[in-house]
């Protein structure tokens, strides 16, 4: 074994342990335990993306392993099912966890394993990237803790968007950017994101083509070899979105919301999104729009208090030594630039606003709406924004200081932000290990805990679960989900961030007649809560078979 490999082997190791002690610090380490599924569910009285997530791998999970499109999941919401791709469920998990299905207890979750593995891939390709400036490992170490406590990346906790903590991704993707020009590696990490959220792959693909940009005027490719590459990659991530389900509602997936899921102009600077969420003791909390008019807090992208000083100083070493005047902008720096003007315009929108004053406001051209209306949350394109101030403020701190000074300040600029930004840490923490303090809840495992015994007679005996009639995230939806998936049954209800609403038209016209007629299907049973048709079963009861489960809840079950 070389010296070479035991010292990369030795710096990995210690990178490990550095995201499992940020992770722990972060989170209280219990979320990876895969029957802990408690920290995945809200309180009573509200619906959380996590329970979405979750509900909709238990119903992937009871799917064949092999079907078209890859990730499609019937089960949940039949007709107007969608693509397990559409929940945020991180594919790449759900498909190999799947393959275990039969040796899974039913509670299993791998939320918490995909949030620590994000941490250390999180705290390893900065590291990477910043080896590039420096040789010292201390100073490897120190930048990598701030990626670790990026408020962009651990505010994803609060709401529950697991898969968006994957921006390990993001920075997988600079790494690629700052090294020689691969295809087969951008395939690779497309076909990655892909997997796991298509936002980062809308991000990836940014970085695949601006990469191709450099390599022609660092005249290492000519216009027309960059043809092929783009064509190839093209085709690959088209491929793949079809196998994996991406289109299984057709173009359905168009919504809108992008000038109102975007970026304000203070959010490298606002320390909170709202919402009770402060990243900061000093910093003010800057004027947002106020939830839920606004849906600026999906923007947030808060840098930190030692960032701040780390650019201040870098911006002091500039005045004095001149040194925009001394030096050329390479070609990659200029690129970046241009990539980052373009995330800025569209991350703030056509709709400009500056705390809660809108400043600008323009008409959007029709045939850019296909991107708008598909990534509609234009605020999460601050991220590579946010990534390339980071390496950025380091690279010129490292360059600019000698290695001593540059450890000692990267310390007391890690120390001061962690104080600075201590007790919102000790509030997710307190999220993630005690829920029910957080939510103030301490009944709140009755939203998805099955007591009554009839729920395993019922479940043994049927196919399928009727929501009467379904809509968005219904009421009583999480513990009616929990009840289907645990026995086998389809459901034609959910909480879709993506769905044919025409389809869903339909599906609830027929379902009335069925209803109304008393045409129940013999391997059915109906989820009643609509209160024209509670009305009208109490009214012909004769006619009808109704029963009552626990909390109240009422099913029709067919006439035997």
């Amino acid at each position: 074994m070389s010296l070479n490999y035991k010292s990369s082997l030795l710096e990995i190791l210690g990178i490990i342990f550095l995201s499992t002690i940020i992770f722990i610090f972060t989170t209280g380490g219990k979320i990876i335990y895969f029957d802990n599924i408690d920290w995945l569910f809200g309180s009573r009285n509200i619906v959380t993306d996590s329970e979405q997530h979750y509900i909709s791998w238990l119903f992937f999970r009871n799917s064949d392993f092999f079907q078209f499109p890859l990730f499609k999941n019937y089960h949940y919401g039949m007709e107007i099912s969608s693509s397990l791709i559409h929940s945020d469920s991180i594919p790449i998990m759900a498909i190999f966890f799947k393959a275990f299905k039969h040796f899974l207890p039913f509670n299993f979750q791998y939320f918490g394993l995909w949030i620590y593995l994000s941490f250390i891939l999180q705290g390893l390709f900065p590291f990477l990237i910043i080896k590039k400036f420096t040789k010292s490992y201390l100073i490897g170490l120190l930048c990598s803790s701030f990626f670790l406590l990026a408020p962009v990346l651990t505010y994803r906790l609060f709401w529950g968007h697991e898969s968006l903590f994957g921006q390990w991704i993001i920075l997988c993707g600079l790494y690629l950017y700052l090294n020689d020009y691969n295809l087969k590696k951008w395939i690779a990490l497309s076909s990655l994101s892909l997997l796991v959220h298509p936002y980062f792959f809308a991000m990836i693909t940014l970085l695949f083509f601006v990469t191709l940009i450099k390599e022609i005027l660092d005249k290492q490719l000519s216009f027309k070899k960059i043809i092929t590459p783009s064509l190839i990659y093209i085709a690959t991530s088209l491929t793949l979105q079809i196998i994996f389900g991406y289109y299984a509602i057709g173009l359905n997936f168009l919504t809108s919301g992008y000038d109102f899921f975007k970026a304000n102009m203070n959010t490298l600077f606002d320390s909170s999104p709202g919402y009770g969420i402060d990243y900061s003791r000093v910093l003010p909390d800057l004027y947002n729009s106020i939830p839920p008019i606004g849906g600026e807090y999906e923007g947030f992208a808060f840098l930190g208090i030692g960032v701040f000083i780390i650019l201040i100083l870098n911006l002091f070493k500039f005045s004095q030594e001149k040194l925009v005047k001394k030096e050329k902008f390479s070609n990659s720096v200029k690129v970046l630039i241009y990539l980052t003007v373009l995330l800025i315009i569209y991350s703030l929108s056509n709709k400009i606003s500056i705390g809660q004053y809108e400043i600008l406001s323009y008409p959007l051209p029709p045939f850019i709406k296909f991107i708008t209306e598909t990534f509609r949350v234009s605020g999460r394109f601050i991220w590579p924004i946010y990534y390339i101030i980071y390496i950025g403020s380091f690279y010129l701190l490292i360059k600019n200081f000698s290695p001593k000074y540059v450890a000692i300040i990267l310390l007391c600029a890690l120390s001061l932000q962690t104080w600075d930004m201590f007790p919102n840490y000790n509030n997710l923490r307190t999220k993630m290990l005690s829920p029910q303090i957080y939510y103030k809840d301490f009944n709140k495992s009755d939203k998805y805990k099955l007591n009554d015994p009839k729920w395993k007679i019922i479940g043994s005996e049927y196919n399928n679960l009727y929501y009467v009639y379904p809509h968005y995230a219904p009421e009583n939806f999480v513990k009616l989900s929990m009840f289907a998936s645990k026995y086998k049954l389809k459901v034609n209800f959910g909480y879709f961030s993506r769905t044919d609403k025409s389809q869903a038209k339909k599906e609830r016209e027929k379902l009335q007649s069925i209803i109304i007629n008393n045409n129940l299907s013999k391997n059915s049973i109906y989820y009643i809560h609509d209160s024209e048709v509670i009305e009208l079963v109490k009214n012909n009861q004769s006619n009808y078979n109704l029963i009552k489960l626990e909390d109240n809840l009422l099913f029709l079950i067919p006439n035997k």
